[in-house]
């Protein structure tokens, strides 16, 4: 039986709570399901029980998408999560086609469904595949990283006052960005900008966040998870039980001031008694160029994660999907 609820029961985030991800290489956990789910936007639930015992679950979160030819309705998957115990048996497809098949005949007008998938993510692909969702953009993974951040003087939190002015600001910055959505800038207050003479030069979205890592493949994932936590120099930038960083989105840097990068990302490390900073962006983002440049550090660089941006859609032209276009990724969605 599968249910559809607009909350999430707390055996739902239960479930989420000892939700391995990754089926080959990496393998983690993510942390804050409960808090997260309750800053969702309009999340439909759907809950897959057997008996009375719930099994698995999947969370389509609707929200409006900008793509070429406009806004559109846009529904975020994430949170596929199948019981150990229950795994290998189809239930993972199962929930995301009811899924999607629930919206579809519940939404009138276009729909773009699209989630996040890691390439080393086997299973998933395979069920986004058979359900006709295809890549559309390969997300890059890259760590900035800080061993003593400092602050700038110019560093500050954006005031409430100042968001709608923001948001401005961002849809001008993204505006030639596919898959564009805004809804979590200022989430917890979280947004920091340099600023001078009251002016906003540079900006970010910059989310905590904590994980806890199982395994890491190969004799460097070996060491990593067993000998760097015993050094507390290197311990700062990856302890597995308690990894803890920022995942930055919403980056604004005004025209002729992108060296403001790296500033405004060690002044948010600082302010948030940090040391790394995980993004994932479009390999056509031409923030990336930023990000690689000699300022970020030589403790910086690019991981051996990759990640699919995959898609279906119904009712939408085929010059109004991502073609060329860097995409937009919301940090909050994928972690």
């Amino acid at each position: 039986m599968i249910v559809v609820e607009r909350v999430a029961e707390p055996t739902a985030v239960s479930l989420l709570k000892r939700t391995v991800y990754g089926t080959k290489g990496i393998r983690y956990q993510q942390t804050g399901q409960q808090e997260k789910i309750g800053q969702l936007g309009k999340p439909l639930f759907f809950l897959l029980y057997r008996k009375d015992t719930l099994i698995g679950m999947y969370c389509l979160d609707e929200r409006t998408i900008l793509v070429t030819s406009g806004p559109v309705a846009g529904f975020y998957g994430r949170y596929l999560a199948i019981d150990d115990s229950h795994k290998g048996l189809g239930y993972g497809h199962l929930l995301k086609q009811e899924a999607i098949q629930y919206v579809e005949s519940h939404t009138q007008g276009p729909i773009l469904f699209y989630s996040y998938i890691e390439e080393k993510n086997t299973r998933s692909l395979a069920i986004s595949s058979k359900q006709g969702f295809y890549s559309v953009a390969v997300l890059k993974t890259f760590i900035f990283r800080r061993h003593s951040p400092r602050p700038d003087p110019r560093f500050t939190c954006l005031g409430p006052s100042e968001l709608a002015y923001m948001h401005q600001l961002l849809n001008d910055r993204y505006q030639d960005y596919s898959l564009k959505t805004l809804t979590h800038i200022g989430y917890q207050s979280n947004y920091f900008v340099l600023k001078e003479e009251g002016e906003i030069i540079a900006g970010i979205q910059a989310n905590p966040v904590r994980w806890q890592f199982l395994h890491l493949p190969g004799v460097s994932g070996w060491l990593m998870m067993n000998l760097l936590p015993l050094v507390s120099m290197t311990r700062r930038f990856f302890n597995p039980t308690n990894y803890r960083f920022i995942v930055p989105e919403g980056i604004y840097l005004k025209k002729g001031r992108e060296s403001l990068l790296p500033v405004i990302l060690e002044s948010v490390l600082a302010h948030l008694s940090l040391n790394s900073a995980l993004f994932q962006l479009d390999e056509k983002d031409p923030v990336l160029s930023l990000l690689t440049q000699r300022e970020s550090g030589l403790l910086s660089g690019f991981q051996p994660v990759k990640t699919h941006v995959m898609i279906k859609h119904r009712g939408l032209p085929d010059e109004s999907l991502p073609s060329g276009r860097p995409v937009y990724v919301s940090s909050f969605d994928f972690a």
